[in-house]
């Protein structure tokens, strides 16, 4: 393992297995016979402990759980999706066993659908690089316990009138439903839904906005101001 503190402690189930120590970029190498329960490193410096670091041994497969990487005040991609007709939220569906932990065995095969809101899954992945599931598919396996799905808006109300306007004019088979010329609130969210087999069902609410200064780009360029 890999830490900028002077000494590690690791300890398997509240038993020390070994301390040592880490040279300037180097690394600490344990032997662990496995047991299961919990495994915890302690960095330490000076004998006081600065950080630690835990992994729990998991359980079968209970569930799946949904969230949503983008848009998220957390990836500072904002809060709320666009409905600019372009814009695409990143779903993320993660395996969990009983106690809610990630199974990073699980390899079970997700379908991710849109229920309801303007919105279609647009894609679907899961970080395998040997993954070779087509990306347009709205299924793909679970790889280390997760898989992840981007949602697009299918509709622009987001966008000036006029520009609206002339996409009325040139497109003569939208695949986006164009909003009217009028001031429109907000539509309703995205409700995104995953089914694996076996196992209940997950939704999630997408929430969706007419303000395009929810996009990405502009929501970093207010981020980058503030700096």
């Amino acid at each position: 393992m890999y830490s900028n503190a002077g000494t590690v402690r690791l300890e398997l189930n509240g038993k020390v297995v070994g301390i040592q120590s880490i040279p300037y970029f180097g690394q600490a190498t344990f032997s662990v016979k496995y047991a299961p329960g919990n495994l915890t490193a302690f960095a330490m410096n000076g004998g006081q402990v600065v950080a630690t670091d835990s992994k729990t041994t998991t359980g079968v497969v209970h569930a799946v759980v949904l969230s949503i990487d983008a848009p998220s005040k957390l990836t500072g991609t904002g809060e709320v999706l666009v409905a600019d007709g372009e814009d695409v939220a990143m779903i993320r569906a993660t395996l969990v066993d009983a106690n809610g932990l990630m199974v990073p065995s699980a390899n079970n095969n997700m379908t991710f659908s849109v229920v309801s809101g303007p919105g279609k899954v647009w894609a679907t992945h899961n970080g395998d690089p040997g993954n070779l599931s087509p990306n347009n598919a709205s299924w793909n396996q679970a790889y280390h316990g997760l898989a992840r799905a981007f949602i697009r808006s299918t509709s622009d109300h987001a966008s000036t009138s006029q520009h609206r306007r002339r996409m009325r004019q040139i497109d003569l088979e939208p695949t986006v439903y164009i909003a009217g010329d009028d001031k429109y609130e907000d539509p309703d969210p995205i409700v995104v839904e995953v089914v694996v087999d076996g196992f209940p069902s997950a939704r999630l609410e997408i929430p969706v906005t007419a303000d395009p200064s929810q996009l990405p780009l502009a929501v970093a360029a207010r981020s980058m101001r503030r700096v």
